[in-house]
């Protein structure tokens, strides 16, 4: 089906813009395959961006334009603000700090991420799911939970 149906792909222009071309879709694939994947994730944004207005924050997550830090394909090695528009080398090395986490950021999302194993327990940065297994009760005390049994 895709060997004569066609694809209009935006590509950088080589002058800090972007052009369109017109290519065979068997061409494509990756570009189209990656475009429902950002379709799909963006159905869990606007999930949670609904969750958090309904908790009163006036927070708005957003996901970055798939042009944004590329390190393969035609938008690969250009440099690209998270809204997909094409910046000079020189404002991205200036900007970096803002549009990615710093090391400060990476160590606090480390210092929640604690292991936890004990039976029964959940770590915090989880939240416990709603009901259990076989629609029992969700507890994270260790007398609900029972290591399988093999039949």
């Amino acid at each position: 089906m895709a060997l004569d149906a066609s694809f209009d792909l935006e590509v950088p222009d080589g002058d800090s813009g972007v052009k369109t071309e017109h290519v065979a879709l068997r061409n494509a694939m990756n570009e189209v395959t990656r475009g429902a994947y950002v379709k799909d994730c963006d159905i869990g944004v606007k999930r949670w961006n609904r969750l958090i207005a309904k908790a009163g924050f006036t927070t708005e997550l957003r996901l970055p334009s798939p042009r944004f830090r590329r390190s393969i394909g035609a938008w690969g090695g250009h440099s690209v603000d998270p809204a997909g528009t094409p910046i000079p080398a020189a404002e991205w090395q200036r900007r970096k700090d803002a549009f990615l986490p710093s090391e400060s950021d990476r160590a606090f999302v480390r210092s929640l991420m604690q292991r936890v194993v004990e039976p029964g327990k959940m770590a915090s940065w989880i939240a416990p799911p709603d009901r259990g297994i076989n629609n029992l009760p969700s507890s994270t005390s260790t007398s609900t939970c029972r290591p399988l049994r093999s039949s």
